[in-house]
């Protein structure tokens, strides 16, 4: 139920998005205490917000308690790290809770690349753009196939004025 529920969350679409929610909930009814449905949902109200289908205001709490959820059973989850630190970036605008969300996450599964993904934006924001396209480059590594990661390292590229690598990178 978990990986249909990923499945789903990445096709990036607002059907699938529903889908995610519902799969992670029913993963969450066979075993409530199954971190990683909770960092599923976490990411699927996150993006239910980015992808405006859900007002911020009604997502993105949700998405914080999800999250908190997930840590409170496992508090070693990257993927939960990464959630709250999202959350806490974009819609807490608690930058340093962010901060060490991510860079806690990256240092518990260093082969997670969606920890490689989202932290480059909070790093660029911080004008730390070196370091946001040295790890945008490791997400990248770690999932060339990904079109979401390149994508991430493309605006990065952009964000730093590589205009012309950003341009390759998105192609």
């Amino acid at each position: 139920l978990y990986l249909k529920g990923r499945y789903h969350w990445n096709k990036r679409s607002p059907e699938g998005f529903q889908k995610a929610v519902h799969y992670f909930r029913q993963a969450l009814e066979l075993d409530p205490a199954y971190s990683l449905a909770y960092a599923g949902l976490a990411d699927t109200y996150a993006y239910l917000s980015l992808f405006n289908v859900v007002a911020p205001r009604e997502a993105m709490p949700k998405a914080k308690s999800a999250a908190v959820k997930g840590l409170e059973i496992d508090e070693e989850l990257a993927e939960a790290h990464v959630s709250l630190g999202y959350v806490s970036f974009t819609y807490d605008r608690d930058w340093q809770a962010a901060g060490e969300h991510f860079e806690r996450a990256v240092a518990l599964n260093p082969a997670y690349s969606r920890a490689h993904t989202f932290f480059p934006f909070y790093l660029s924001s911080l004008g730390r753009s070196e370091e946001a396209l040295d790890v945008g480059t490791r997400a990248l590594d770690l999932d060339p196939a990904s079109p979401a990661v390149s994508h991430s390292l493309a605006v990065q590229l952009y964000l730093a004025r590589r205009f012309d690598r950003a341009i390759e990178q998105a192609n």
